[in-house]
């Protein structure tokens, strides 16, 4: 009950009114670049498909563009969908490590936290890349109590992967995780 609180507060703070502001620079090129992606003959005009960044929230905006349309409220929708899911991972996160109280204050604090919320609200790249870093340091945490499951080092370097297709420097999540993993001796070379 109480994460599917979480789940609709955090939803509503970040979906409530998102097209009340306009885009600023950096939403305006990657919602120009997810409209050019979805075949948009206009946007084509102005904004090539690749500029300098990976392409994945692009290519995911692009898709909603091309089922609803064109429009600063549906390009804002899949940022705001990873800022939930942020939040619903930061709550698993704190019950996997402690337990169930510090799990609800850590979704809570994430729910309510003022950048966390602007920035899930807006097409930037560094929300995919936010929600991919916890997602790896959550696998990251069940392979260390769970190491037999050696199928979670695929997770861990698949989120770790789309931490990198989301921005360039997603790729220390990668390289913090084998670290880590290396110095707390859970990794072997075979495993690598």
């Amino acid at each position: 009950m109480f994460l599917i609180m979480i789940i609709v507060s955090a939803s509503l703070l970040r979906v409530w009114d998102l097209g009340s502001i306009g885009f600023n620079g950096d939403e305006a090129v990657y919602s120009g670049q997810s409209a050019t992606l979805s075949g948009n003959e206009e946007s084509a005009k102005y904004f090539s498909i690749y500029r300098a960044h990976p392409l994945f929230l692009q290519f995911i905006v692009s898709i909603f563009f091309a089922n609803f349309g064109v429009s600063d409220i549906i390009a804002r929708v899949a940022p705001a969908i990873f800022g939930i899911l942020t939040v619903i991972f930061v709550y698993f996160i704190g019950k996997e490590l402690y337990d169930k109280k510090v799990a609800m204050v850590a979704a809570i604090v994430m729910t309510i936290i003022p950048y966390h919320i602007i920035v899930s609200r807006q097409v930037l790249l560094d929300v995919p890349l936010s929600f991919f870093a916890t997602l790896t340091l959550f696998f990251v945490i069940r392979y260390l109590r769970r190491e037999r499951d050696v199928y979670l080092l695929y997770f861990i370097g698949a989120a770790s992967g789309l931490s990198f297709l989301s921005k360039e420097v997603g790729i220390f999540v990668l390289i913090a995780s084998i670290v880590s993993l290396i110095l707390v001796k859970k990794l072997s070379l075979k495993k690598l």
